[in-house]
């Protein structure tokens, strides 16, 4: 069980902050007394947009402790690469289908099936983070498989 805390704000003492904060744990323990259900945290605090999301991802990689190169290469391939085609959407409205549309974007541009898979993986790991931290309850990128890339010609020189 997930319950949460609101925050009402810093103020004075015996202020507007302060008495709402109040009103809140009576209210709360007034609940608890009569075993009623308490409110729980929401999956979905706000809508937010793919663009809005991707520089949270990115203050929280960095907070975790991610490279600045791997950041800037990063953000460098998120500006020029997917946000020019899906950044104005709502991370929740997100669907395969959109998805399905970048993918062939970047098939017609004849981009290899690996830049590709790179492009989607690394989409893909921002939207598990944001289920796990709750900004988001779809993950668009859910159902896809990365697309077959073709073997490599190894040659051995001696």
């Amino acid at each position: 069980k997930k319950y949460y805390s609101k925050w009402f704000g810093a103020g004075p003492k015996n202020g507007p902050e302060q008495r709402n904060a109040m009103a809140f744990d009576l209210e709360t323990k007034a609940k608890k007394a009569l075993n009623k259900e308490l409110p729980r945290k929401p999956p979905v605090v706000e809508e937010i947009y793919l663009e809005g999301w991707a520089k949270a991802y990115a203050n929280h990689q960095r907070a975790s402790g991610k490279s600045s190169r791997w950041l800037k290469e990063w953000l460098g391939m998120l500006h020029r690469q997917i946000l020019p085609l899906v950044g104005h959407s709502l991370v929740n409205a997100l669907t395969y289908q959109d998805i399905m549309r970048v993918v062939h974007y970047y098939t017609d541009r004849r981009c290899s099936p690996h830049t590709i898979n790179n492009y989607l993986s690394y989409r893909k790991a921002t939207f598990r983070v944001g289920i796990r931290h709750g900004i988001t309850t779809v993950n668009a990128l859910e159902q896809l498989r990365k697309r077959a890339e073709p073997r490599k010609q190894c040659l051995l020189n001696l």
